[in-house]
């Protein structure tokens, strides 16, 4: 039986050798790769020891050899500790500090060991049996080491099974990969301290490396890669930018991610544990409050209710949405998420207004005009005030496009625009109705003043100059204007001031026309 365990321990050195040599290539990449590494040169080390303790015939040599497993079981413990630690996700608290307590056993091990013949606590007698087998009675030491390996490896394996819970789905396999790797040994270990026939030790940790180094050799060459972190949905919530808030039937928070936090405490900073077990109503800013008050009965959601976007006092925007979590056709909660749209909502509104402006003045374009002009056609029915129409365009702007190029005409164009939109009221409207025509509403004006007003524009375009290649040039414009008629539509408004444009054109253009009136003489 010896003669096979010692050939078991040496094929379980020679896999584990083999798989920390394809781990090792990781190790840029994977906080892992050096754990399990280390836990894998700890195996061979320990599985080659032990082959040569159970084959030596000599009693000092075994016993030597026998000492000399100590410090690669210590290795393998603190090197098995770690990697468990990080498979966990507990990786920042490994600290240099952490490492140092974790070497202060395998120092004081290797210590023991080297004086344990003079103090006997490792071992407390020494002796052979007639087949040459070394017998050892265990001393206080001993129980003290293998009590805290064992405690330091259960605790880790804890927070591994805590973690492979919580993990997202895709990574419990990594988990599960490294639990089976490392409980086969662990229990062979347990039981060659339990069953020591007449004092005799039989270590099977060793033989059982094979099947540990057997399953990681597989994962490297034909599974997941062992420097493979597994993400939990912990993890995965502390990474979002939005708020995440669990609640429990009652209202009370359950969880919260790190957003959530700074969310919900934005006016005092407070810890994440102080949250947890107090009501949302407790803790959910004012500004948002109405939504959940709408969305939830105690910590509940309303069926049906959908996002809900919210405008805080400091300008920022939230969409806050509160869903329903079932189990066995029963609410058991309620995960409440609160996005921060500010960017959002403000690229929207650009987009939305560049939808209604004109790429090159500015202006609304005809499509918002025929919307602007609908609602102020209701308005002006419905409190019987006047509404009246400019239209406007640029005395001869082919013949400038035609004699000085694009480029100048475009910026005739905006200097007119300009001109007008720097005549209107908070209740007018401009738009470029197409080429060189312009349309101003002017809710409130009869075409009495409407006129008037034109004539400020066409005066002020008068004045205005265009520099071009050839020099200076100046601008004209022609003006009809037209109001609103009893009953009238606002496509009978815009006809009406066409028609009183056409006539101005007619009237040699510089020149303003209301509808109805002849052209005024200069």
């Amino acid at each position: 039986m010896h003669t096979v365990l010692a050939v078991l321990n040496l094929l379980g050195a020679g896999l584990a050798g083999l798989t920390a040599g394809l781990v090792w290539r990781r190790r840029a990449g994977s906080p892992l790769a050096r754990p399990l590494v280390l836990t894998l040169v700890g195996c061979v080390v320990w599985a080659v020891v032990r082959s040569a303790s159970t084959l030596a015939t000599d009693p000092d040599v075994t016993l030597a050899l026998d000492y000399a497993v100590y410090p690669a079981v210590a290795l393998v413990t603190a090197s098995g500790f770690w990697y468990l630690m990080v498979l966990a996700g507990w990786r920042s608290v490994l600290d240099h500090r952490v490492a140092a307590l974790l070497a202060v056993e395998p120092v004081l091990l290797v210590v023991v060991v080297l004086t344990d013949r003079s103090h006997g606590l490792l071992y407390r007698s020494v002796g052979q049996r007639l087949d040459g087998r070394l017998v050892t009675e265990l001393g206080p030491l001993f129980v003290a080491h293998a009590v805290y390996s064992y405690l330091l490896l259960v605790l880790a394996g804890a927070l591994v099974v805590r973690a492979m819970s919580r993990a997202v789905a895709g990574h419990r396999r990594v988990y599960a990969v490294a639990l089976v790797g490392g409980l086969v040994p662990f229990a062979g270990s347990v039981v060659s301290l339990l069953w020591r026939p007449d004092g005799v030790t039989v270590d099977l940790a060793p033989s059982l490396f094979l099947v540990t180094a057997g399953i990681w050799f597989w994962v490297e060459r034909y599974g997941e890669p062992a420097g493979l972190v597994p993400l939990s949905t912990r993890q995965v919530l502390a990474a979002l930018t939005d708020a995440v808030m669990v609640l429990d039937p009652e209202g009370r928070v359950l969880d919260v991610n790190p957003a959530g936090v700074r969310l919900l405490t934005r006016a005092s900073p407070r810890r994440r544990e102080s949250l947890i077990g107090a009501r949302w109503s407790e803790l959910v800013p004012a500004d948002i409050r109405v939504v959940f008050e709408g969305a939830v009965v105690g910590g509940v959601p309303l069926e049906g209710q959908p996002a809900r976007t919210v405008r805080a006092p400091d300008g920022r925007s939230y969409e806050v949405r509160v869903n329903r979590i079932m189990a066995s056709r029963q609410v058991v909660g309620a995960v409440a998420v609160v996005r921060d749209v500010t960017e959002l909502e403000r690229l929207r509104a650009e987009l939305a207004e560049q939808a209604v402006r004109d790429g090159l003045t500015g202006l609304y374009n005809r499509r918002h005009l025929e919307l602007v002009l609908l609602e102020a056609v209701v308005r002006a029915g419905s409190a019987g005030t006047p509404l009246s129409a400019v239209m406007v365009d640029i005395d001869h702007f082919k013949q400038v496009n035609d004699t000085h190029g694009h480029a100048v005409g475009d910026a005739l164009l905006v200097k007119v625009a300009d001109e007008l939109a720097g005549g209107v009221r908070e209740a007018d409207a401009v738009a470029r109705y197409g080429g060189e025509e312009f349309v101003l509403l002017l809710p409130g004006s009869d075409a009495t003043t409407a006129a008037e007003r034109a004539e400020t524009w066409r005066e002020r375009c008068a004045a205005l100059r265009i520099a071009t290649a050839d020099g200076e040039i100046g601008v004209t414009i022609s003006a009809g204007v037209a109001q609103l008629p009893p009953g009238g539509t606002g496509e009978l408004l815009l006809r009406l001031a066409d028609d009183a444009l056409y006539a101005a054109r007619a009237a040699g253009r510089d020149v303003v026309v209301v509808h109805g009136s002849a052209p005024a003489r200069r």
